[in-house]
C-alpha cells in the first residue's frame, strides 16, 4: 500500500513539516486582530509597545533564520513581523482619526 504525499512535502522529513505547520500556525495568531480592527476601525485595545515587541523579536529571528539556514523560521518571522507593522500601521491610522 502507497500513500500519497502532497507535492510541496515530497522530500521534507517530519521535523521539517513540523517547522512549516508551526509556522502557518504561529503567522496566523494576529489575523483575527487585523480583522477586527480594520472592521471595526477601532484600535483602542492594541499594545503599540507589543506591537513593537514582536517586530523587534520578528526580525531578531529572521536573521537568526538565515544565519542557519532554516526556511521556517524565516517564512513564519517574515509573515508574523509583516503582520505586526500591519497592525501598527492600522493602530497609526485609526488612532489619528477624528470622531
Amino acid at each position: 500500500m502507497t500513500t500519497s504525499v502532497p507535492p510541496f512535502l515530497v522530500g521534507l522529513d517530519p521535523p521539517q513539516i513540523a517547522g512549516y505547520i508551526g509556522a502557518a500556525l504561529i503567522s496566523s495568531f494576529q489575523l483575527p486582530q487585523i480583522y477586527k480592527s480594520w472592521k471595526t476601525r477601532s484600535t483602542a485595545d492594541v499594545s503599540i509597545y507589543m506591537l513593537w515587541a514582536l517586530i523587534i523579536a520578528g526580525m531578531c529571528m529572521i536573521y537568526y533564520g538565515i544565519s542557519i539556514s532554516s526556511k521556517q523560521i524565516i517564512v513564519g518571522n517574515v509573515l508574523c513581523t509583516t503582520q505586526a507593522f500591519v497592525l501598527l500601521y492600522l493602530v497609526h491610522l485609526y488612532r489619528h482619526v477624528r470622531k
